[in-house]
């Protein structure tokens, strides 16, 4: 079990979640021929003990800690500008 706090400008929210998966695509835009016609994919899925899909975050900052209260991983979705 995790712990997740996600941070945005209008948001602070803290939650638990059983699985953290992290998605990027900016690799797939730098080996594309043509890279203005796909989009950046910064998501983090957050699912509960009971396998649902608790949350799919794209934006902000995302930290997972472990049991003990460490982080474990750190997320930044906003999009580099």
């Amino acid at each position: 079990m995790f712990t997740i706090k996600h941070s945005t400008d209008e948001l602070h929210r803290i939650f638990s979640g059983h699985e953290v998966t992290y998605r990027n695509n900016s690799e797939d835009i730098a080996n594309s021929l043509n890279p203005e016609k796909l989009t950046v994919v910064h998501r983090v899925t957050v699912k509960g003990s009971d396998g649902r899909v608790t949350d799919v975050l794209d934006e902000g900052l995302v930290y997972v800690m472990n049991d003990r209260g460490s982080t474990v991983a750190k997320y930044d979705l906003d999009p580099l500008i």
